[in-house]
């Protein structure tokens, strides 16, 4: 029975999941497949059906992997799968890893050997390119993003997007559509909201000045789609922000007491168009 190619849904307390899709409409149901990225780096694959696993491999042995973040993401082919097992304080190294979506295979490994816990992996809609989101471990703590290229050869640019991050603790990463600006989301003990920057020569960034809160208002999860940012706030509500700070509208009633997650899918063409009917 072939494997049906996998497409990123959530990140749960313990795992990241992804479900599989079937390829096409008229696929038999039976062949969809959901993957979880465990926290000791362990990566299974259980039919969604009947719920039997078909697929288990520690990617990293004594692994420790957070239970918030997002670390499983669906390469733009839908063949391939990228895995981020992150590393925990000073000396430990994390990984990148770029796995076979069918059979489970690692085809290349990035070691990420610059001292910083990450905990956000987000896919450039436009050039598939892999995006991660931390923290420094040293020093201020600096809140810092990579973007790596699709074969995991090299860091292909490096952002700083708070000097400071002491406190700041990345929440999850995320990138535009078209790939010019990059948000972070925070969960610090004391600390909320997003920073974006623009990654064009002289785009521009929005980082908020006040002590505890970033430029956009969140608390948890976001999701960029079209000119606007959907924010989770730890609420039941969904906020649909403009990129400058200001609520446009409080809508999404998820009625999910203390929601952080938030992860919403559109095809590109229907982009603005589901977000108006979701709105």
């Amino acid at each position: 029975m072939p494997q049906a190619p996998l497409k990123l849904l959530a990140a749960s307390l313990g795992a990241a999941l992804l479900a599989g899709m079937p390829a096409s409409a008229s696929s038999p149901a039976d062949t969809r497949r959901v993957a979880a990225l465990l926290t000791n780096g362990r990566l299974v694959v259980a039919s969604a059906a009947s719920g039997e696993v078909v697929l288990s491999r520690t990617l990293v042995e004594d692994a420790r992997i957070g239970s918030v973040g997002s670390y499983l993401a669906m390469g733009k082919s839908r063949s391939t799968l990228y895995a981020l097992v992150r590393g925990e304080g000073q000396g430990k190294i994390g990984s990148l890893f770029k796995i076979d979506a069918r059979t489970g295979a690692v085809v290349r490994q990035l070691r990420l050997v610059d001292r910083a816990i990450y905990r956000g992996l987000a896919l450039g809609p436009r050039t598939g390119a892999p995006y991660l989101f931390g923290n420094r471990v040293t020093g201020d703590k600096e809140v810092v993003a990579l973007r790596i290229d699709r074969e995991l050869r090299a860091v292909r640019a490096r952002w700083t997007v708070r000097r400071r991050g002491s406190g700041w603790v990345v929440f999850e990463g995320a990138i535009s559509p078209d790939e010019g600006r990059l948000f972070v989301s925070y969960h610090g003990s004391s600390t909320q909201g997003v920073d974006w920057i623009g990654l064009g020569a002289g785009a521009g960034r929005c980082g908020g000045q006040q002590s505890n809160r970033a430029c956009i208002r969140s608390h948890g999860g976001i999701e960029p789609l079209g000119s606007r940012l959907l924010a989770a706030t730890g609420s039941p509500v969904i906020l649909d922000v403009h990129l400058q700070g200001r609520v446009v509208r409080r809508r999404l009633d998820t009625r999910l007491t203390g929601n952080h997650l938030i992860e919403a899918r559109a095809r590109p063409r229907d982009r603005e168009g589901v977000r108006r009917r979701l709105l």
